[in-house]
């Protein structure tokens, strides 16, 4: 967890920038482009040097995102409704993680 967690550290401040340069749309869709050839490197692994590959792209992607959603949704809305809108988006977070803790353990367990 900590190598896709690692990139939103050192890449914000660049995805930021490549945002503004090629604009929300183009570098959210390779973000998840990246996420997902990312998943896909780590769930065909069978060393730990490649499933740690697949978490940094995967990262990257997600880190990216992460401040694409954030450009998109003060674009989308103005005035009042932004504070509406930015405090739903950073509720997704912790409720998600919450709900992944809470509940992909019995799941993972049940499913063998």
């Amino acid at each position: 967890m900590s190598l896709f967690a690692l990139p939103a550290i050192f890449l914000s401040i660049l995805a930021g920038l490549l945002s503004d340069h090629w604009g929300p749309f183009k570098t959210g869709v390779i973000s998840l482009i990246l996420v997902i050839i990312g998943t896909l490197i780590f769930a065909v692994s069978s060393t730990l040097l490649y499933a740690g590959l697949g978490r940094v792209i995967a990262g990257v992607g997600a880190a990216t995102i992460s401040i694409v959603a954030a450009q998109i949704l003060s674009q989308w809305f103005r005035g009042r409704e932004l504070g509406t809108a930015m405090g739903i988006y950073n509720t997704a977070m912790p409720v998600g993680t919450i709900i992944c803790f809470t509940t992909f353990g019995g799941l993972g367990e049940s499913l063998g």
